[in-house]
């Protein structure tokens, strides 16, 4: 609450993150474009506004708590993952530790999120398929 003289002068609003309530789907990961197969689940990541994030590689579920403390920040916690046995290639392992690694983000235009380290370039993109 603003208390000053001037508090008419000032609106107080809660911003929006703009991660949460959007599905993206993962579209490159280091570098590599991602190759659907068809027994694969489409990989992707949700944010929920509980602070929560949870998607797919592929075949395993993952989920983890997220923070973004600073503008454009962004940190996960401990992953847990489902433990499938799955006979196709996909992407759990690497999605997951690219996750890890993550220390900020970039949202390109309104559909496009980019993870990375420092201000080096993304090593994960993903596309908001819905919002």
């Amino acid at each position: 609450m603003i208390t000053s003289k001037s508090s008419e002068r000032y609106n107080l609003y809660k911003i929006k993150n703009p991660l949460v309530g959007r599905y993206w789907k993962l579209i490159e990961l280091n570098g590599q474009a991602i190759e659907q197969t068809k027994n694969m689940k489409e990989p992707h990541i949700k944010f929920t506004n509980d602070l929560q994030v949870n998607g797919t590689g592929g075949c395993n579920s993952f989920f983890s708590s997220f923070d973004a403390p600073g503008k454009l920040q962004l940190r996960f916690g401990e992953f847990g993952m489902t433990e499938m046995a799955c006979s196709y290639d996909n992407y759990d392992q690497l999605l997951v530790e690219a996750l890890k690694m993550t220390e900020n983000y970039v949202i390109a235009g309104e559909d496009e999120l980019r993870l990375q380290i420092g201000k080096r370039m993304a090593h994960a993109r993903f596309k908001a398929i819905y919002f």
